[in-house]
Formats: C-alpha cells, sequence, structure tokens
C-alpha cells in the first residue's frame, strides 16, 4: 500500500509518500536477558525481552517463586523489574507470543541471589558494648568491644550458632556492659535480608551495666527454613531502637541462626532431634 501525505501554507504545497508492507505475523523466537547474574536482595533486577519476531504478550515465570514484581511491572511485562525475596539460586522462563503462536525459553541457574543486611555505625563504643549473648545453646560471653558498626559473628566465628523450632519458645539473654542502655534484637524469620518490625523480638529500656535482660519470644509457624540472622544491638541514651539507625553510643552483633521444622525424636538411637532435610542414620534397636 502507498499513503500520500502533503503540507501546504499560503504560497506552495508538498507532497511525499510512504510505501508499507503488510507481511503476516511469524511465531516469536523467545529470548532475554538479566540484569546481573550475582546479586543482593537488595537489588532491583531487571528482565530484558530480545524474542524476535514482534511477540506482543509476554509471561514470565521465575522458580522458586519468592519474587516481587516491582515499579508497575508485572508477570506479564515485556521487561519486567524485580526483587528476589530470598536467597538462592533462581530459574527463569519467557513465553513470548503473538497471532502467529509461542514460544518459549529457560535459563536454569541464571542468577544467584544473596542476602545484604544494613549496616548501621555508632559514633562510640569504647565503654558501651556488648558481653554476653546467650540463646538456646549460643553462648558468646566475655567477647564484647568496641566496634564502631555491627560485630558480625557470622564471619568472626561461624560456629556461634544455634537451632530453633517453628512454633517454639525462646529465651535470649543479653548482657551490656559501660553505661545504663536499651537492648533489642530481631531475627529474619522471612530471611528477606531485613530486619522488618514484626521481627523485632522484644525491647528492654534502662538495662543497667552488667546485668542481664531476657527477651523472650516466639517463633513463628511459618518461619522460612534455613539459616537466616540474628541482630542484637543495645545502645545507650536511645529507645525505640531500630536495626539499622546509626546511633552514637552502643554495639550491635549479628549471629546464624537456623530455622527448622518440629524436631522428630522417635526413630533415633540417640533420640537426637534433626531438621527437615537433613541426612539421618537410623539403626535397629
Amino acid at each position: 500500500s502507498v499513503f500520500i501525505g502533503s503540507i501546504t501554507d499560503a504560497v506552495c504545497t508538498a507532497y511525499d509518500s510512504v510505501t508499507v508492507f503488510v507481511v503476516n505475523p511469524t511465531t516469536p523466537i523467545a529470548g532475554f536477558t538479566v540484569s546481573a547474574s550475582t546479586a543482593p536482595s537488595t537489588e532491583i533486577i531487571t528482565l530484558t525481552d530480545t524474542s524476535l519476531n514482534i511477540p506482543n504478550n509476554w509471561r514470565w515465570e521465575i522458580s522458586p517463586n519468592n519474587v516481587r514484581f516491582v515499579n508497575g511491572t508485572n508477570a506479564n511485562s515485556k521487561n519486567p523489574q524485580v526483587r528476589f525475596q530470598a536467597a538462592g539460586v533462581y530459574d527463569i522462563k519467557l513465553v513470548a507470543s503473538n497471532a502467529a503462536g509461542e514460544d518459549s525459553v529457560t535459563y536454569n541457574d541464571v542468577i544467584e541471589i544473596f542476602l545484604e543486611y544494613c549496616l548501621p555505625t555508632v559514633g562510640s563504643s569504647a565503654s558501651d558494648f556488648i558481653d554476653d549473648v546467650e540463646l538456646n545453646t549460643l553462648n558468646n560471653s566475655g567477647n564484647g568491644s568496641s566496634n564502631t558498626t555491627i560485630a558480625d559473628w557470622t564471619l568472626i566465628d561461624p560456629s556461634l550458632r544455634t537451632t530453633l523450632y517453628s512454633g517454639g519458645n525462646y529465651n535470649l539473654r543479653v548482657k551490656p556492659t559501660g553505661r545504663t542502655s536499651t537492648v533489642a534484637a530481631w531475627i529474619d524469620f522471612n530471611q528477606n535480608g531485613e530486619f522488618e518490625s514484626s521481627e523485632k523480638l522484644g525491647e528492654d529500656f534502662g538495662v543497667a551495666p552488667n546485668s542481664n535482660t531476657f527477651l523472650n519470644f516466639n517463633v513463628p509457624a511459618n518461619a522460612r527454613f534455613g539459616e537466616t540472622r540474628m541482630r542484637v544491638r543495645m545502645v545507650y541514651n536511645a529507645s525505640n531502637l531500630d536495626p539499622c539507625v546509626d546511633y552514637a553510643f552502643g554495639e550491635g552483633e549479628d549471629y546464624f541462626i537456623d530455622i527448622c521444622d518440629l524436631p522428630v525424636n522417635s526413630i533415633l538411637a540417640d533420640n537426637e532431634a534433626v531438621c527437615i532435610g537433613s541426612n539421618v542414620n537410623v539403626s535397629a534397636i
């Protein structure tokens, strides 16, 4: 088809023509790129359609489905943006279609997500720090020190960890030193790399130096199983503590926590509790 257009003023008129070829649609050949192959859970990832033959419909499938579409995009957007909500390796599938048909492509293990937690600072912790932390089988006593940021025991000594069970009730013991302070703690129960307000174990204001405070809490029944993180903070001259805010005085400490389903006791010769997914050696008795 030929289309002729014109433009005119009071003196002259100009003409131009455009030839348009109409072709039948062709089945797409699906393809896409990912903006990163490794990224923290805080980063927004863009999935970019590179399919051939002009698709006009898209369907994205991500496995495992620990993902949230952001910035007004969704699973049917051409180039969606997503935030992954748990650490791990993910597969991504795109189904691209038009009037001629559809095609799909799946990239396995296309992106690895790791958790990246906030790292607040304190102006000085020369005298105000955490001396003891005890939870279940985790016991870190007498190792408090002056740190202007989080003392990350997941790196210093990863063996300082404990296992908590879904639905269980626990007491966290913390002994601060220095001056009278506020103590609070959080566990990232949903393993999304954030310490949310609903994950705060408790807070105790006005804790005297070198005295114990106990925060009693329940592990939510819907807590995600696996390795996660606990943060303990003590701060001088503050209340309503935040896990990520910078304070003038105090200290924070991070620890690994393993969340498991209720223990299984009945078939083990030594009556040891184990987590779902663990290997168990069973012997006849």
